[in-house]
């Protein structure tokens, strides 16, 4: 009887740890923000004619320690590859490559005063590549995936997606500087999985349910 509850206590602990990591990476967004004319971090910027991620960018020139980046409950977090627990909007917040055509016909990074909704997530719990893939990156979301197996109390979905690791749950940050649980939703059963829908993300970072789109 004893045990459950434990656990439960533990996980519910390791996420307020996860919201306060979200939390203090919000303060070095808007550290960004402040130094380069309002634009919002992208999730890969050139520099020096070098990509560097968001993170690896706000950790050598903002001196963010590495661990601020890892869930306490994310065990597969690989600081130095590009393999995090949290993933950057990027469906939102695009890439920055000035004089490049590299990436031609993705999303630009964008100004915060330019953005109409302060709900619109900025990073959000991700996928860790030993689970979710072996090939691709965790540290950004584009988000058009559905659940194809739920175990446990995570649920294991397609690579650059939100990865509901907290009991159902995923943390996200947001562009007011909020962050919250955001819940996965119970849709049905099909033999011995359960299966759920997950909020989907739209342009502008906004966040839809599918059942009723």
């Amino acid at each position: 009887m004893l045990l459950p509850a434990l656990n439960k206590a533990r996980e519910k602990a390791r996420s307020i740890s996860c919201l306060n990591n979200q939390k203090q990476l919000f303060f070095a967004f808007n550290n960004y923000n402040d130094d380069f004319d309002d634009y919002c971090v992208a999730r890969l910027l050139k520099v020096n004619n070098t990509d560097i991620f968001w993170f690896k960018y706000l950790n050598s020139y903002y001196g963010i320690k590495d661990t601020l980046f890892r869930c306490p409950t994310n065990e597969y977090h690989e600081f130095k590859s590009t393999n995090i627990s949290y993933g950057l909007n990027s469906k939102t917040f695009g890439v920055y490559s000035p004089g490049s055509t590299d990436y031609k016909g993705l999303a630009k990074r964008v100004q915060v005063m330019k953005m109409a909704l302060p709900t619109t997530f900025i990073i959000a719990d991700s996928g860790p590549k030993a689970i979710v893939t072996t090939t691709d990156e965790s540290c950004y979301l584009t988000y058009d995936a559905t659940p194809w197996q739920v175990g446990g109390n995570v649920a294991h979905i397609g690579e650059h997606a939100v990865f509901f690791r907290h009991s159902m749950t995923a943390n996200m940050l947001f562009l007011d500087g909020h962050a919250g649980a955001v819940p996965l939703n119970l849709h049905t059963s099909w033999g011995q999985r359960v299966l759920y829908y997950v909020p989907r993300l739209k342009e502008g970072g906004i966040l839809v349910d599918p059942r009723i789109e």
